[in-house]
């Protein structure tokens, strides 16, 4: 969750950027992306407080921010993932739906972290804080709604500061755990990570936090420019400016002898520039982001200016009165309305309790494989095997 409330400056979302460098700005702030993942929180929220299926709350709007977001069926069916899993977590659910709570499950629960920032009242707010019924174990949920990089709870600062947070919580309602289990949910991704330490780890880490956090205040040292720590920084600073030419230009000059050599580099050198694009992708986001503000302010610039974009589709201004029209028209209802099929994730849902009438359905149901993309090495998924077109046709030279 990124609402960080009291006077979080140095907030649990932000920490990967803090931690690491003093100049660290965020700019997830009034984004659309942003706005969008505090609706699906919302709609989290709900289900989980009034045990309500996220298809009940279909067509409600919700106010984020600058934005408004309507709650459809892609959103509720992801929203709906994260909800069941941490039900899961939190108790058991029978055949019927009816959640059975066995341990306890605080929702979007604000936890103290100005004990370790140094932030006087300071707070953060953890999607899911979940208590094990023997005392044993602190939970700590979180969901990540965007579809951008996979997230993983090992040694995620975000959510240790909530652990951290929520730990006050859990000795005061009197709880002594002993380990700490951190998950991070990715249902657009069909991603979910989780990570264990100790209560001791979680105090080592609170160490680093005080020391990043007074380098942080005090700003004593220079700025730190790093993919993590510049991923979410709005400053377009001359420091993440030069580690940008910097990376590029050291792998590049690594591949100099090789043109010496009269080899093709070409392809090693898109392979050296790989683990960069994202870096870069991200300096260019966060400048254009910059330009538009700077200009938003009045600042006149050589290079470029303000134009009106793309408008917006067209809607009815008054959708009944636009309806009454239509009716006196004597238009047909087929005309005037269009109707769709449920899709395969409601019918699932809805025939939950019937799964021989499910299975009737399930044959008529498809999926459109996945869309080759680039991936760094590391990634777990395995590679595709693709080969050159030449070798789909015969030699016809004979």
């Amino acid at each position: 969750m990124t609402d960080e409330k009291k006077h979080a400056r140095l907030s649990p979302s932000g920490a990967s950027g803090w931690m690491n460098c003093v100049g660290w700005q965020s700019d997830s702030e009034g984004s659309k992306y942003a706005d969008e993942g505090t609706a699906a929180h919302s709609l989290a929220s709900w289900c989980l407080t009034e045990t309500q299926p996220a298809l009940a709350y279909l067509g409600r709007v919700i106010k984020a921010g600058k934005h408004e977001f309507t709650v459809d069926e892609d959103m509720a069916g992801h929203v709906q993932v994260y909800v069941d899993r941490v039900l899961g977590f939190a108790g058991s659910v029978t055949k019927a739906g009816d959640f059975i709570p066995i341990h306890r499950l605080l929702i979007e629960q604000a936890v103290p972290i100005g004990h370790v920032t140094g932030e006087e009242d300071a707070e953060g707010t953890s999607d899911a804080i979940i208590l094990t019924d023997d005392g044993e174990e602190l939970q700590a949920h979180d969901l990540k709604y965007g579809m951008g990089e996979r997230v993983d709870a090992e040694g995620n600062p975000q959510l240790m500061l909530y652990a951290l947070g929520a730990l006050v919580i859990a000795e005061l309602l009197g709880y002594a755990p002993k380990r700490v289990r951190c998950v991070i949910h990715q249902p657009r991704l069909n991603h979910v990570s989780e990570w264990d330490c100790t209560i001791e780890e979680l105090h080592v880490f609170a160490e680093q936090v005080r020391r990043a956090a007074f380098v942080y205040h005090t700003g004593s040292v220079p700025f730190n420019p790093g993919k993590k720590q510049c991923r979410w920084c709005k400053r377009v600073c001359a420091a993440r400016e030069a580690f940008v030419l910097d990376q590029i230009g050291a792998d590049f000059e690594a591949l100099d002898p090789l043109a010496e050599q009269h080899v093709p580099n070409d392809d090693a050198r898109l392979d050296a520039l790989f683990p960069h694009l994202d870096f870069i992708e991200d300096f260019v986001r966060a400048a254009r982001a910059r330009i538009e503000a700077r200009l938003f302010d009045g600042v006149k610039m050589e290079n470029c200016k303000l134009v009106e974009g793309k408008r917006g589709a067209r809607a009815w201004s008054d959708a009944d009165q636009a309806e009454a029209v239509c009716k006196s028209m004597r238009l047909k209802q087929e005309e005037m309305y269009t109707f769709k099929l449920i899709s395969p994730t409601q019918a699932e849902k809805l025939l939950k309790d019937s799964p021989k009438r499910w299975d009737r359905l399930v044959e008529l149901v498809t999926q459109s494989q996945g869309k080759p993309s680039v991936a760094p090495i590391s990634d777990k998924r395995p590679a595709l095997v693709v080969g050159k077109p030449e070798d789909d046709f015969s030699d016809l030279t004979t």
